[in-house]
């Protein structure tokens, strides 16, 4: 998942950051894609987030 992507769905880098429960400054080290390990969290969070995926 890209950064922008995630961001966008959160509605920013802040509320991203307090989804996952880590601080907003670690968002924005990420770079282009969401971390593997993140992206697993986020699945488990907010599996909504992923449903246009499971249909392609």
């Amino acid at each position: 998942m890209k950064t922008e992507t995630a961001i966008a769905h959160a509605g920013s880098a802040a509320a991203l950051a307090k989804i996952l429960q880590i601080t907003p400054g670690a968002v924005s080290q990420w770079g282009e894609h969401v971390p593997e390990l993140r992206v697993y969290q986020l699945r488990n969070l907010r599996p909504e987030w992923f449903a246009q995926e499971k249909a392609a």
